[in-house]
């Protein structure tokens, strides 16, 4: 498919696929432990977590590339502010 410009995906397709619930995905999974205040962000420091994230982004990934969609998920970006990031993640994981 390509990179497009948001613009360019807008005009070039009536439907853009989206993820969506991730959050309640991993709530019901009794292996995998959110964090209180930065949620799911800070499973890419586990394999379970990287595992679980990875499993679910890729059944979306997937459904895009089987039917030519083209895909776009959120970032999770915000939930690592620095003021947040350091009050939640270990001190061994924010040193790598």
């Amino acid at each position: 498919m390509g990179r497009k410009t948001l613009d360019q995906v807008l005009n070039d397709y009536d439907f853009i696929l989206a993820e969506a619930a991730i959050v309640e995905r991993l709530r019901k999974n009794e292996d995998i432990r959110l964090d209180p205040l930065l949620v799911h962000a800070p499973l890419i420091y586990s394999r379970e977590g990287r595992s679980a994230l990875s499993a679910i982004y890729s059944e979306y990934l997937t459904i895009a590339k089987d039917r030519g969609l083209p895909m776009r998920d959120t970032s999770i970006a915000w939930l690592t502010q620095n003021n947040r990031r350091t009050d939640s993640v270990p001190k061994k994981a924010r040193s790598s």
